[in-house]
């Protein structure tokens, strides 16, 4: 049986693409996204709830998404992305201490900004011939 981790999301970004270089030389884009969603609380008042996303883009995919910039609209396309971070945090009494973060991000396939006048789609090119 195959599994499959996909996810696309529809919003904002929070900030501007953050590119940066792994140590091997591979380019690395980071920015957040906005994603809201509307309902009804229990007094029937419609609130609206804000999620964010973290962003990640490597290699080619990373190039065309360093355009990214605050407020963009875009539709995200890419895989769900769990890992851990160590951070040094002050603990009272006790000076700094190593804890372990959790982090997850959305590692993108595709990137489309879809703002009228911004930059074209950032979507991986496709391998085949056109269909």
């Amino acid at each position: 049986m195959n599994h499959l981790n996909r996810v696309s999301i529809l919003g904002h970004a929070g900030r501007d693409a953050k590119k940066s270089t792994c140590m091997n030389g591979t380019a690395v884009v980071r920015f957040t996204v906005a994603t809201n969603k509307r309902h009804k609380d229990q007094k029937g008042i419609w609130q609206e709830t804000t999620t964010w996303h973290n962003v990640v883009a490597f290699g080619p995919m990373a190039e065309r998404a360093a355009a990214v910039k605050t407020g963009s609209l875009l539709f995200i396309e890419g895989e769900l992305n769990y890992r851990e971070q160590e951070r040094q945090v002050e603990a009272a009494g006790v000076g700094q201490v190593a804890v372990r973060w959790p982090i997850t991000e959305i590692v993108a396939s595709s990137v489309a900004v879809l703002n009228r006048g911004a930059s074209p789609s950032c979507r991986k090119p496709h391998d085949g011939a056109a269909a």
